[in-house]
């Protein structure tokens, strides 16, 4: 074999060419599963083989038509069938057939176009958007009046029932020979160009890409020129570049695949010549790779192309012997693992201050392996961290070649040495502790919060404040490694090796698990509580006591109440230091940053009322934070000033604005970190621009902050099968035997719903209602890393039972999936029975997973738990099934397993939440299932087992793992607040929540929390069940995937 190289992420490996039949042309390539079937032209009719992947023939070949009359044609296969356009002699007839697995013909031949006389039917196009069957036909421009040439676009459903009768596209002037593909939701046509003016000869051609959206609207202004013909050499006239039919996507390394002849008219057939193959970026469609298919050939010609895995197949026919002949030729892909680099800017920073980790590689990387600080689990290239102490990160890149070396950077941290005075306003102010300085309060009621966030380093604050209702809050989550108490004073180290010396302490107060700026509070404790609560006494023994070593601070959400409305009042100057502050507005003041790199943290907590906030900072690299929940209602954004009023009627201005970095739903305190914006990024977030002029240009009303914690926000999907509807209604025809009293009973209708939330516990209800079917049982939702939403499910009987098999369906976009409606709808075309090899695939329970880029169901089976990999719509069983068994948990009496949810952790392992039936009955009382846990390298075999179960009384598991890395599990509690009976008001499905700790232990079993509660938004839901809990990690705006949520109610 001859190495070629492919860019940099792929290398080919050409073989030899195969001839597979001598007396054919025009071959079609696909693979239906199990193996590959070539279509051909002989004797004017179609035929069709069976090949193994060396072009092994496999049985005879089959002759699919009888007309006598076929020329060119087009082979695809979807769905579990072929699919086969074919033209007739003059080029004025195209017909479309289906052929089921074993290569029949299922049903009749559709009619696509019969005696035309403006439109050429040869060289047709032939491709699935994904849902349905879309033809082309040549339109040249002699027959179309003069317009620019294109084709004639039809679609057929998958029983070639027409669904698009036909719609021109003469976006960019081309000829024929053209190749179809969709890509990434878009359509692409790899055509020629029409002839050259002032070219070599008079047939040159360059070689073009047009891509279009899914209503067949060009996406660019004019199409890209994939090949220049003026780099090539043309001889005499008739030469050029024809034929450009092979066409193939490869996403792992982004690389659009063209095959295309170079017309050799010395070769006698004006269609013949040179195939060549070419490589090219997918994004910026450069060339990264040309060679000569067949450089011993100048005969030549229709290559076709099947990309499968890290295989090329391709076939064409060649007329050197004088007949045409059809050939298989095999490029064999060896991908490169990605060689990544890491940089931290700046690589020195001070406490509390921020550096930006950014991985570049070369390939690219698919996914990423973060460790460190607060980057494990992170998903994205670049990682910005505010370590207290100089901190090693390592990046490791992932791509389908493999996983390549680890990368490393250090960030070290230069503890401040300079001792400042922060002092107070005479109104209330809110200190972040960030260094060894003295923080003295001023005449107001102050609020101090501490945390290891913003604290770090060897280093000692002090807090003095001897005027007002002061408060000190320490942060969820903090560990307070020792504490020391004296009467009036307490000394607290945090697990970083700062100090917080806190003097005349008994006239504070003190919350533990709180962060005004988040609006998130606690009981208010005085000195002594706090004392007893770090494990301390102020009256036994001698001073000062002791509190518990390693005292961690409680993790929980309790929401505050509004803050009193500030008064505007004379202004105050608050100044920072020569360190890097984090200064929190709160009153009609100018906030001065000083010498370092400072945060300001704009929360509606903690400035309200009809102030004005001014903030000045030129010196050093400062970030604005707007808090997750925050509400700007109105903005206007000037050259190198922005103002925004809150929805409480505060003011904030920004002057010298283009100087700071915007992020928005963060939280220095919380620990809550994104990506910087540019002043021009955070204007066009908030709809507006920055003006080069003197005018300013306002951006979006009320414009809502979307909430940003380390842990993300995790969507949880739920279903509701209690709704009532009216009598006669088509989606309720089954009466309520269980509830005679509330009417009918969908019981055959599931509404998918979701809520949304920022810590994992409060969830806020979405408006959409996403999804409704009457074929639905148990389904679970994913977003891959393709940002592609899917939804899988099982099924029922109108009887009520499970027929046992999966349906799918999916959306490019916030989740909007088709197929909505009742079993037997037109919708169903889009919810599909989620076919394998031509057929149906049993199981039931399912769920979504993204595994390195590659989307996964998981599901319940006869012997256990089952795996299969999606692609084009459809899911392919691993051959390894079971993948995990009953037998493999080693429970005693253990009947059956079901109801698996898959998430990779941040290390690069799967684990596994599923559900145990101990009697042998297939659904008892809910009280009896159990939920277990598995581990495994890959997500496919070797699964590790614990045999005790986690929790009892657990069902229907849902898993995500957060931006933190975090894995979080929901599921359906039936504890001791659970009642079996029918008619008593405890007998709700209600989700709960456990997490897994950073020692693998999980949390005790918390109530998740629904604001609004489901029946408080829609009475027709008289009882409040939360069925099939599933969430997942929204992505970012930005990201691919973004969904912003829209709550009935505000979140905070």
């Amino acid at each position: 074999m001859l190495p070629c190289n492919i860019a940099l992420a792929l290398t080919f490996s050409k073989g030899t060419p195969v001839l597979l039949d001598s007396n054919a042309i025009f071959p079609g390539i696909v693979h239906d599963g199990s193996n590959i079937v070539v279509s051909y032209a002989k004797q004017n009719d179609l035929y069709v083989r069976s090949y193994d992947s060396n072009f092994g023939a496999l049985g005879s070949e089959k002759k699919l038509t009888s007309v006598g009359t076929v020329t060119d044609h087009k082979h695809i296969y979807f769905q579990g069938a072929h699919y086969l356009v074919y033209s007739t002699t003059g080029d004025s007839g195209l017909f479309l057939i289906k052929l089921d697995s074993n290569l029949t013909q299922v049903g009749a031949t559709a009619t696509v176009t019969i005696g035309s006389t403006n439109t050429k039917t040869n060289d047709m196009l032939l491709a699935t958007d994904g849902t349905h069957i879309i033809t082309g036909e040549f339109r040249p421009s002699d027959l179309n009046n003069n317009q620019n040439s294109g084709h004639l676009i039809k679609s057929f459903d998958t029983n070639l029932n027409p669904v698009l009768s036909g719609t021109v596209v003469n976006a960019h002037k081309h000829i024929n020979t053209a190749a179809l593909l969709q890509v990434g939701g878009r359509m692409l046509i790899v055509a020629p160009s029409d002839f050259i003016p002032g070219g070599q000869v008079q047939t040159q051609r360059d070689l073009l890409l047009l891509r279009f959206d899914t209503s067949w609207t060009a996406v660019d202004t004019s199409a890209f020129k994939l090949v220049d013909s003026k780099t090539l050499t043309h001889t005499v006239n008739g030469d050029g570049i024809f034929m450009s039919t092979g066409l193939a996507y490869d996403a792992d390394s982004n690389s659009l695949i063209v095959g295309h002849t170079f017309q050799d008219v010395s070769s006698g057939n004006a269609d013949n010549g040179k195939i060549y193959l070419r490589v090219f970026d997918g994004t910026s469609f450069a060339q990264t790779y040309s060679e000569d298919m067949t450089p011993t050939s100048i005969s030549a010609t229709r290559a076709h192309f099947l990309l499968r895995g890290d295989t090329l197949h391709v076939v064409y026919d060649d007329s050197s012997t004088g007949i045409p002949a059809v050939y298989g030729l095999k490029y064999t892909l060896a991908r490169t693992a990605p060689v990544c680099t890491l940089s931290a800017n700046p690589a020195s920073i001070t406490t509390g201050t921020s550096a930006t980790l950014t991985a570049t590689c070369n390939p690219a990387a698919s996914s990423y392996i973060w460790t460190g600080g607060t980057c494990a689990g992170t998903l994205a290239s670049s990682c910005t961290v505010s370590p207290t102490t100089t901190t090693t990160y390592t990046v490791t890149g992932v791509n389908t070649g493999g996983t390549g070396q680890a990368a490393s950077a250090t960030v070290t941290v230069a503890a401040g040495t300079m001792s400042y005075t922060v002092p107070g306003t005479l109104g209330n102010d809110v200190f972040v502790l960030t260094a060894g300085n003295f923080y003295y309060g001023g005449g107001g009621n102050d609020t101090y919060i501490i945390s290891p966030n913003t604290l770090g380093g060897s280093v000692t604050a002090k807090i003095v404040d001897t005027e007002g209702d002061n408060l000190i809050q320490l942060v969820d989550g903090m560990t307070v490694t020792a504490s020391a108490f004296y009467s009036d004073a307490a000394q607290l180290t945090l697990s970083n090796g700062a100090k917080v010396q806190i003097l005349g302490a008994s006239k504070f107060k003190f919350q533990l698990g709180a962060n005004a700026l988040a609006g998130d509070t606690a009981a208010i404790l005085t000195y002594t509580d706090f004392v007893t609560s770090l494990g301390a006494s102020l009256t036994s023994g001698t001073l000062p006591a002791s509190g518990s070593a390693g005292y961690v601070v409680p993790t929980g959400f309790t929401q505050a109440t509004a803050p009193v409305a500030s008064v505007a009042g004379n202004a105050s100057t608050v100044a920072g230091t020569l360190g890097g502050d984090v200064l929190v507005p709160s009153g009609g003041n100018n906030y001065l940053g000083g010498g370092g790199n400072d945060t300001y943290i704009i929360s509606p907590y903690t400035l309200s009322g009809a102030v004005t906030a001014k903030i000045i900072d030129t010196e050093g690299t400062n970030v604005i934070q707007l808090v997750g929940g925050l509400t700007i209602a109105s903005s206007s954004f000037f050259n190198n000033a922005v103002q925004f009023v809150l929805s409480n009627g505060a003011t904030v201005q920004i002057l010298g604005a283009s100087s700071f970095g915007y992020q928005l739903g963060a939280n220095a305190p919380a620990g809550q970190t994104v990506s910087s914006q540019s002043y021009a990024q955070f204007a066009a977030t908030l709809g507006a621009s920055v003006p080069t002029g003197t005018s300013a240009v306002s951006g979006s009303a009320n414009f809502v902050v979307q909430g940003s914690t380390t842990a993300g926000d995790i969507r949880m999907m739920f279903t509701i099968t209690g709704r009532t509807k009216a009598l006669g209604d088509p989606k309720c025809a089954y009466p309520n035997t269980t509830y005679p009293n509330q009417g009918y009973y969908c019981s055959l209708v599931e509404t998918i719903r979701s809520a949304i939330s920022s810590d994992g516990i409060n969830f806020y209800l979405e408006e959409s209602e996403w999804f409704t079917h009457g074929d639905m049982a148990d389904p679970a939702w994913g977003v891959g890393s393709d940002g592609v939403w899917r939804l899988v499910a099982g099924t029922t009987s109108v009887q009520g039972v499970r027929d046992g098999w999966l349906r799918y369906t999916e959306s490019e976009t916030c989740p909007n999936f088709p197929g909505s409606g009742s079993k037997g709808t037109p919708g169903d075309l889009y919810f599909r029975e989620a076919t394998a090899n031509g057929g149906v695939l049993s199981g039931g329970a399912p769920s979504i997973a993204d595994a390195d880029g590659e989307a996964r169901a998981y599901y319940g089976m006869t012997d256990g738990i089952g795996m299969a990999t999606i692609t084009g719509g459809q899911l392919q069983p691993s051959t390894k099934n079971p993948v995990l068994r009953s037998s493999d948990v080693g429970y005693p009496g253990l009947a059956a397993i079901s109801d698996p949810a898959v998430v990779q952790r941040s290390d690069g392992s799967y684990v596994m939440y599923f559900k145990g039936l101990v009697p042998p009955d297939s659904d008892p009382d809910p009280r009896d299932h159990m939920l277990f846990r598995a581990t495994s390298a890959d997500g496919i075999s070797n699964w590790v087992t614990e045999s005790n179960p986690l929790v009892m009384g657990a069902s229907v598991p849902g898993v995500t793992r957060d931006r933190a890395g975090k894995v979080w599990v929901y599921f359906l509690y039936f504890g001791a607040d659970w009642s079996p009976t029918p008619t008593d008001p405890k007998h709700i499905e209600r989700p709960y929540v456990i997490w897994e700790n950073s020692d693998g232990s999980v949390s005790s079993p918390q109530p998740v929390v629904f604001f609004p509660a489901q029946h408080e938004v829609d009475p027709q839901y008289p009882l409040s069940f939360y069925n099939d809990p599933d969430p997942v990690l929204n992505p970012s705006a930005g990201e691919k995937g973004y969904c912003p949520a829209k709550t009935v109610v505000t979140r905070p």
